[in-house]
């Protein structure tokens, strides 16, 4: 399965979660590449550039993502997947929820030997 959609589909767990147990925050801890992703789909930016992004050790990266998941579905040839150059299969859809970048790669919490 494509990185891109299980990102997709850990959003919506996580909103699911969230409305089950009636809280308005949930934390998740992932590795590093699993966030590279997760931040492309969030900027919509392509997945090439989001693979080169440095995410360090114990960082915090914070996704608002809304309690009704609006969504946008991608287009014909989407930023994520390469823009124009985009070779994205015809039967390919995903829809991804309107989310907002808080914070990426926050370090102010480390201690400075560690950044």
């Amino acid at each position: 399965m494509h990185l891109t959609v299980i990102s997709v589909e850990a959003l919506e767990t996580l909103v699911s979660e969230a409305k089950v147990a009636d809280v308005s925050c949930v934390a998740a801890v992932t590795h590093s590449a699993y966030l590279r992703a997760l931040v492309g789909v969030v900027l919509d930016e392509p997945l090439i550039q989001s693979s080169v992004r440095k995410i360090r050790n114990g960082s915090v990266t914070v996704i608002d993502v809304p309690k009704d998941l609006r969504s946008r579905a991608l287009g014909p040839k989407p930023n994520l997947l390469g823009g124009l150059l985009s070779r994205k299969p015809e039967d390919f859809s995903l829809s991804i929820p309107l989310c907002k970048a808080v914070r990426i790669n926050e370090v102010r919490h480390l201690p400075l030997d560690k950044i």
